[in-house]
């Protein structure tokens, strides 16, 4: 099983392959799911639906020009290894969408459109009231929430299901690696390709999630706050630290509404063991300083004196909310 085998089973084909048939293609579909890796993948099976005119047989010349990333009539932004779509990408979508396709659509896959500036976003408004008619945007986000609210309204949204453990195992089967997944790293994915991708290319990630962990069960006082800092510097893309330790939040955030179906799974009983030690709205706090922390990041501040700030805020909000 390939990860095309995984989509002509999910939710996002038959939706698609409903509206091709009722002729009610949509101009524009907003995915939304947590694991990244999957949107893309889904996001070029559907440019493959709509082209191909044999239910994506992946020997026309649309499929394969798809497969090998040189079809014409299919744009990916951002571009140039960007992880965020600038407004001058806007106003080139803009003036190209105008433009008549050669095939039956012209697809726009637009990545990580939550980071898209709200300016942006507003500049595309006027795109999505007024489509082309042979032009259909894909949009694909984690976070909908960053999405402007204006923007969900115009598109068809689509909540892309999660794959199943055995899935994710056919797929990794399938993957030319130098790397033995065990049961264990199969189980840490909870069913995400971004993770498995991330354990198969970063031999450490499965470390960097254990000690992310660590931070929220394990660390009780700021004696030894040095040593769990210490422990997360050595990785060289704090980026990646952060957003794990985000998604530690997320996990705790989920447990406190019962809802345990985690991205941590593997260490689901650890987790709801401190649960009960965090409040709802000390996990939203330290949500917003990691947020804070990405920005600092981002504008080059020094690393440990981030995750210092961060790792002390963490212990003070969770004795005082």
């Amino acid at each position: 099983m390939d990860i095309l085998d995984v989509y002509k089973n999910s939710n996002v084909y038959d939706l698609i392959k409903k509206d091709i048939s009722n002729n009610m293609v949509s101009h524009a579909y907003l995915l939304v799911s947590d694991d990244l890796d999957l949107l893309k993948e889904y996001s070029f099976c559907i440019a493959k639906q709509l082209l191909c005119n044999n239910d994506i047989c992946n020997v026309c010349a649309d499929c394969l020009k798809v497969e090998h990333g040189t079809h014409t009539d299919v744009v990916v932004y951002p571009k140039n290894d960007s992880k965020q779509i600038l407004t001058n990408d806007i106003l080139e979508i803009i003036s190209s969408s105008v433009v008549s396709s050669s095939t039956k659509y012209k697809i726009y896959i637009l990545n990580n459109f939550e980071k898209t500036l709200p300016q942006a976003q507003n500049k595309f408004l006027k795109t999505l009231e007024e489509p082309t008619e042979n032009v259909v945007f894909l949009l694909l986000t984690t976070d909908e929430k960053s999405v402007l609210k204006t923007i969900v309204s115009r598109c068809k949204k689509v909540n892309v299901h999660n794959l199943t453990i055995d899935e994710l195992t056919e797929i990794a089967n399938n993957k030319k690696t130098s790397i033995a997944l065990s049961s264990k790293n199969l189980a840490q994915t909870s069913g995400n390709l971004t993770t498995l991708n991330k354990i198969i290319e970063f031999p450490y990630y499965v470390t960097l999630k254990a000690e992310t962990v660590n931070v929220f069960t394990k660390m009780k006082h700021s004696k030894n706050m040095l040593n769990y800092v210490y422990a997360l510097s050595k990785y060289k893309d704090i980026l990646e630290v952060l957003n794990e330790l985000n998604t530690v939040v997320l996990d705790l955030l989920f447990i406190k509404n019962e809802n345990f179906n985690i991205s941590n799974s593997l260490y689901l009983s650890d987790l709801q063991n401190v649960a009960q030690d965090y409040s709802i709205n000390a996990l939203n706090k330290i949500a917003l300083k990691i947020k804070e922390s990405i920005k600092k990041i981002q504008a080059n501040c020094n690393a440990n004196f981030v995750l210092d700030g961060l790792l002390m805020y963490i212990l003070e909000v969770k004795t005082k909310c």
